[in-house]
């Protein structure tokens, strides 16, 4: 009679215990991986900063760079001026006249346009002068001034300088499109701006209450056109 083979299943409860020891294993390496998760999240390097190399923000209006193609600042150009004294007039040059003695041709008169007071006689009352422009400026402008021969009885006698700006009309003739006056005297002057765009021609015109003098323009300059 042969002998029985030896029966190779275990027992239930060594069956039970190895499910329960991998079940366990099973757990423990889930939780351990849950928690690498949350302490190293999916885009973050070992030191908490995020990896963003490779990835493309959208919805965020950055702040653009200067490696971006944006273009530099550029400064602004200075105001660009003409002196009116390096400019010589169309009519009246006759009635310009050299800065009176004791005047010196200092940082105050370098650019001095000095015209001689009528004599006040019939048909000499005022005086003027006509400047090219030809649309080339925006602006006149420039500070009146006065002096007398010391034979003058008037105490500080008054002056009066008006600038006109004269546009081309389509017939060919001028017509004044603006006017400043300004009243002054040798211890009062006065300052004025007066608007040239599109003028053609500039009027300087003076009158004096006594003769023997002249009316200065200390720094009369027309600013160009961009």
């Amino acid at each position: 009679m042969n002998a029985a083979a030896p029966d190779s299943r275990q027992p239930p409860e060594h069956s039970g215990r190895r499910t329960f020891i991998v079940s366990t294993a099973l757990a423990v390496l889930g939780l351990i991986v849950a928690i690498l998760a949350w302490r190293f999240p999916v885009g973050q390097d070992s030191d908490g900063s995020s990896d963003q190399r490779g990835q493309t923000v959208t919805g965020i209006d950055a702040e653009p760079s200067a490696t971006q193609g944006t273009a530099p600042l550029s400064p602004t150009p200075a105001t660009q001026v003409r002196y009116l004294n390096t400019i010589t007039p169309e009519e009246g040059r006759r009635y310009l006249a050299p800065l009176p003695a004791g005047l010196s041709p200092t940082a105050e008169y370098a650019h001095a346009v000095t015209i001689a007071c009528p004599s006040n006689q019939t048909g000499d009352t005022a005086r003027e002068l006509r400047y090219p422009l030809n649309q080339r400026y925006l602006a006149f402008t420039g500070t009146v001034t006065a002096r007398f021969a010391a034979s003058v009885s008037v105490p500080d006698p008054q002056v009066e300088l008006t600038s006109i700006a004269s546009e081309r009309q389509r017939d060919g003739t001028l017509r004044a499109s603006a006017n400043e006056s300004r009243r002054a005297t040798a211890g009062h002057p006065s300052s004025m701006t007066l608007n040239v765009t599109g003028a053609e021609k500039l009027t300087v015109r003076i009158s004096c209450e006594v003769p023997n003098g002249v009316v200065i323009l200390t720094d009369a300059r027309l600013t160009l056109s961009p």
